[in-house]
């Protein structure tokens, strides 16, 4: 092995020996580097489930967000809010972007017949936001959780695809 990947492979941790004060440090440098950056709002609330036209209900009760403030459940851990804070940025910046993808994400799919099409844009979708979340993680200096996006990404969409 040469002496670069081995340095790259021992600077690497092993997101599963992270603790709840580790994420709890990250989710609070993600979160100022969102709300000075980009000037969108993030905090923690006690969610309603409510739908509207203008709002999105991520898993229906941990977040809630419209392109301009993250609403996260104040019921979930560090580790998971962290990744809610990712991913519903990451589907900011859909909306924000794009007004075709703040549509698809404005759909409601638990009343259509979804095709093995459909399926595909929605995962397409959903792993574009996290991939977004990914380049956060990397803005923020913290480079040692690629893994574990790609880990919470699977099994939100686990959950999602059978929504």
């Amino acid at each position: 092995m040469t002496n670069k990947i081995w340095k790259m492979k021992n600077q690497m941790q092993d997101y599963r020996n992270l603790d709840s004060h580790t994420y709890g440090t990250y989710f609070t440098k993600v979160k100022g580097y969102v709300e000075s950056h980009y000037s969108i709002r993030v905090t923690a609330v006690k969610l309603h489930i409510k739908k509207s036209k203008n709002e999105y209900n991520l898993n229906n009760a941990e977040a809630d967000f419209d392109g301009d403030d993250i609403r996260i459940s104040e019921d979930v851990g560090p580790e998971e809010s962290l990744f809610i804070l990712l991913h519903t940025f990451g589907h900011t910046v859909q909306w924000n972007t794009s007004k075709k993808l703040r549509d698809f994400g404005m759909i409601d799919f638990s009343k259509i017949n979804i095709s093995n099409e459909i399926l595909y844009l929605m995962y397409e979708y959903e792993k574009d936001a996290s991939r977004y979340g990914l380049e956060l993680l990397y803005r923020c200096g913290i480079e040692n959780l690629d893994q574990w996006i790609a880990d919470w990404f699977e099994a939100d969409w686990e959950f999602l695809k059978e929504f």
